[in-house]
């Protein structure tokens, strides 16, 4: 028996939702007291994972590739510290989702939402905050990129279908 891996763009879709989510999850227990960085870190592999898998598949001749692949070094400036993680951290997922800002409604309010939320997160990345302003700000940034990135999910299994 020899069972075939059958990896789509809809494969990669789901890693960026699975990260979000672990996002998501790491953002609650922030707002618990509870500072979880290997969820963050886990979360940030994936969706590196995600954005390098996207761009390989779209090719670096394309905008989409291009722009994928350097949110995904992106992301890897974001485990590094200091400003180049903040400037990765804030600039990875709006960078992502540049691309897809003319493919249709639903999916284009959530390009302009992570755009928004990127500048915040990249403003607010350089000011002191209490732990609490912090922790909601980080549920707001993961569920901005969990519907985006589920949105992108429904978009590749609706064509697909």
């Amino acid at each position: 028996m020899n069972p075939r891996l059958n990896v789509t763009q809809k494969t990669y879709y789901a890693l960026g939702v699975l990260a979000s989510v672990l996002n998501l999850a790491g953002g609650a227990l922030y707002l618990a007291g509870i500072y979880a960085a290997l969820l963050f870190n886990i979360a940030s592999f994936l969706a590196g994972a995600m954005m390098l898998m996207t761009g390989a598949c779209a090719g670096v001749k394309s905008l989409t590739g291009r722009l994928s692949l350097l949110a995904a070094a992106l992301v890897v400036f974001s485990l590094m510290g200091g400003v180049p993680a903040k400037l990765g951290g804030a600039l990875a997922w709006p960078c992502f989702a540049a691309p897809y800002w003319k493919k249709g409604e639903p999916l284009h309010t959530m390009v302009f939402l992570t755009f928004l939320a990127g500048g915040v997160q990249l403003v607010f990345s350089f000011v002191a905050l209490p732990a609490a302003l912090k922790a909601c700000l980080a549920v707001v940034f993961a569920a901005v990129q969990l519907v985006l990135a589920y949105l992108l999910y429904c978009d590749q299994r609706d064509n697909a279908a």
